[in-house]
């Protein structure tokens, strides 16, 4: 697991662990997060526009995947 993934997991276990009530939730009784990155450098990175919509699909992929979890593109 590389940095930024060591990272995102600190963050979503550290919202976990601060036990915050979420009554209307079916996943969990505790408020969780989902975490989307994309991550582009140099030529890879087309526009500021792109980016940002490659980052808003991780996101939904990382609800997707049952909520409270991390996507990596």
């Amino acid at each position: 697991i590389d940095d930024e993934q060591k990272m995102q997991q600190n963050i979503k276990n550290e919202i976990e662990e601060l036990h915050i009530e979420h009554k209307k939730s079916s996943i969990s009784e505790y408020l969780t997060i989902s975490i989307g990155i994309t991550s582009r450098t140099g030529l890879d990175l087309l526009d500021s526009n792109t980016l940002y919509k490659e980052a808003d699909d991780s996101l939904y992929l990382a609800k997707n995947k049952g909520r409270n979890c991390i996507f990596i593109q």
